[in-house]
């Protein structure tokens, strides 16, 4: 009996020890926008967040304490890494079902590229101690010791959020669109003229931006490039020493310059001249109807009467402020 007794005991205890989470479609919202359509997520299992209510109520909290603060290309960077923090993707290991970690690759564009200031301005914080009081049990992630993310090919690794991904439809060679990340042509001066310093090369300037996670960069030599689209156009480091860096003259796409331009057609101007025009008749009629309205105020205005009023100070009720 007591044998029995240990043995369905141990069961138990390894049962327990083993089933620490599990796998299911995410049912929030905060992360809707990303997470909806990636198909099962990792959650906790414990008895405080069962159902990843805790995760969901922290990356809420975690939202508008700090996400709605920040600027693009960071603010939607962040917000994918945020979501697959808290709710990252399911694998099955060894018959388990388990939370894969964020990918080194996304952790470092975050890092070092997209948020770099925000995220040393967090780093700097917390070695005083200082902290977002709704971040609960979540930690700011160490990139070094995160998984590489590996192609589809080979099993999953890490939940990649696809930050560093290179968009094969909208690589050019000859022009840019839009903040021409994607280039991937030869152009190797600034527009002023000046040579590019190789990526790979720290002389003579030194640098740590942009990060080689970003296959844009990846053995381009020393052409004009735009790594996470950070600004709005392709750029290099000169080897110029008193320069730095520069932007590149590079045309802008056939594409690119209607699209900017589609906007600018006789149909659209005369909408807005006839908008323009409206605003003007009720500007006119507003300023008009101001000058009637103040013009009878005066035209009923009459002097009051001047006659001599007695007034008895002595029948006055004190003022006690006067004496405070």
């Amino acid at each position: 009996m007591i044998t029995a007794f240990v043995i369905l005991l141990l069961i138990i205890t390894v049962c327990k020890s083993e089933i620490d989470g599990y796998c299911a479609s995410y049912n929030g919202k905060i992360c809707s926008s990303y997470l909806n359509n990636t198909g099962f997520v990792w959650y906790n299992a414990t008895k405080d967040n069962t159902g990843g209510w805790l995760n969901e109520q922290i990356t809420t909290k975690l939202w508008d304490q700090m996400i709605v603060g920040l600027k693009e290309p960071c603010r939607s960077a962040a917000e994918k890494l945020l979501c697959l923090y808290a709710f990252p993707e399911c694998s099955m290991q060894n018959n388990r079902e388990v939370g894969l970690p964020l990918c080194y690759e996304d952790c470092i564009a975050v890092k070092q590229q997209f948020c770099h200031i925000d995220w040393a301005l967090i780093e700097d914080n917390k070695q005083r101690n200082i902290t977002f009081k709704s971040k609960g049990h979540f930690q700011l992630p160490d990139c070094d010791t995160l998984p590489h993310f590996k192609n589809q090919n080979s099993s999953r690794t890490c939940s990649y959020a696809g930050l560093t991904e290179m968009k094969t439809d909208e690589i050019t060679y000859d022009c840019i669109k839009d903040r021409g990340r994607f280039y991937q042509g030869k152009v190797n001066k600034t527009k002023d003229g000046l040579d590019c310093q190789w990526w790979n090369v720290q002389t003579p300037h030194y640098h740590v931006r942009p990060p080689n996670v970003f296959p844009e960069i990846q053995d381009a030599e020393n052409y004009c490039r735009n790594a996470g689209g950070e600004v709005h156009v392709p750029w290099c480091f000169t080897t110029n020493s008193s320069v730095r860096w520069q932007y590149c003259d590079i045309p802008r796409c056939v594409d690119s310059v209607v699209k900017e331009e589609q906007m600018l057609t006789p149909t659209f101007l005369l909408i807005m001249c006839g908008l323009g025009l409206v605003v003007i008749i009720i500007l006119m009629l507003i300023v008009f109807l101001v000058c009637r309205l103040f013009h009878k105020r005066r035209s009923g205005y009459g002097r009051t009467g001047t006659a001599e009023v007695t007034i008895d100070l002595d029948k006055l009720p004190s003022n006690m402020s006067y004496h405070r």
